[in-house]
């Protein structure tokens, strides 16, 4: 199912309705009411919320790396702890 909006064109004022799905920036059409060359546009609460989910979507994937970062650390530290005990097992002296 697709989503459709609408925006005014710019010269003469009346609604256009397009689909969301396939809304790119910049796109500017012949007006079907006046002929016009007219920008389609989205209205503000849906730009809002395509971007709201790009901000969502980039703090997740910080999120993310840091998680990953921290476990590579916690893991390098115990990698450490486990070659330092098994070389005093062995009568070395570790790091």
């Amino acid at each position: 199912m697709s989503s459709e909006t609408k925006c005014k064109c710019r010269r003469c004022g009346g609604h256009i309705i397009f689909s969301v799905e396939n809304f790119k920036s910049g796109t500017v059409i012949a007006c079907p009411h006046c002929g016009e060359k007219t920008a389609l546009e989205l209205p503000f609460h849906l730009e809002y919320a395509m971007h709201l989910r790009i901000a969502i979507g980039v703090v997740l994937l910080i999120v993310a790396a840091i998680a990953i970062q921290s476990h590579f650390k916690t893991l390098d530290a115990a990698l450490d702890k486990t070659a330092d005990s098994a070389a005093q097992s062995f009568g070395g002296h570790g790091k």
